[in-house]
């Protein structure tokens, strides 16, 4: 039906962003024929729900909690060969779509992760940029080594990641009691799969710092009760995955427990 890429948004509770969010990925340069909307939420809103109905997307109601069971929800509802996660805080850049497109149709890979920015300015004046060249990884390839990937991996959230329907199948039977650390899932599951997997430094992604937020901490005492959640992400996931360079990825990124900034400026190495 000539869909092509799936945007899944995902909101749990917080609805004061949830429109901008909608709003940002309505505007792209890819004509609206090429994608869907799908916002999965845990609340319904007579206005939020009025504007989403109006503007075509489709509107999920679930009680679930833990955000990759969002995730699959928006994915079982949806009709594209390629999905991108966003936040219902964060923002797509207007040409994110377009330059995700022609990635996934000219590299094959099944996982992409670009970089973000949390300074506004910055990402609403970057409307027009020369396109960097990304690095493509895939197990036992040899395309490039591993830990150039991780050198140029930026800071790792979902609003960040578009996979492949294929890579969302495969990843199906590995998610039970998922609970945490979707993004960590997801870059380790596309690892598993070993199809090419893509790290861009382009910023493509305007992400908030919402008062409270613990991932987006700066604070020593903040930032020591952050480093102590991922570790438990990480180890939460251990078990899921064989591929020696999933292990590795959760290895280096439990050793740094600032993985974020470790994947950033390559400290894993």
């Amino acid at each position: 039906d000539g869909i092509i890429i799936s945007v899944i948004i995902t909101a749990h509770n917080r609805k004061e962003y949830l429109l901008s969010a909608v709003n940002s990925v309505l505007n792209q340069t890819l004509d609206k024929s090429e994608y869907e909307i799908i916002v999965v939420k845990n609340y319904n809103d007579d206005l939020i729900d009025g504007f989403l109905g109006n503007a075509g997307v489709t509107s999920i109601c679930t009680n679930r909690v833990p955000l990759i069971e969002k995730h699959y929800i928006g994915i079982n509802a949806s009709r594209g060969s390629i999905i991108s996660f966003l936040d219902d805080d964060d923002l797509f850049h207007p040409k994110k779509l377009e330059i995700v497109q022609d990635f996934f149709n000219k590299d094959k890979i099944c996982f992409y992760h670009n970089s973000s920015t949390s300074n506004y300015e910055e990402f609403n004046n970057n409307r027009e940029f020369v396109i960097k060249k990304p690095l493509i990884y895939q197990s036992d390839n040899g395309m490039i080594p591993f830990y150039e990937l991780l050198k140029v991996s930026p800071a790792l959230s979902p609003s960040n990641i578009t996979i492949t329907r294929e890579l969302a199948d495969f990843s199906f039977a590995l998610i039970s009691d998922v609970t945490r650390a979707a993004d960590i899932f997801w870059f380790s599951a596309g690892l598993e799969f070993k199809s090419p997997i893509m790290a861009d430094e382009n910023t493509l992604v305007f992400y908030r710092r919402p008062q409270g937020s613990v991932s987006r901490a700066t604070s020593p005492k903040k930032i020591a009760a952050f480093d102590e959640m991922t570790k438990e992400n990480i180890l939460s996931h251990e078990h899921r995955f064989n591929n020696p360079d999933a292990k590795l990825f959760l290895e280096k990124a439990f050793l740094f427990s600032d993985f974020r900034h470790a994947l950033a400026i390559g400290r894993c190495k």
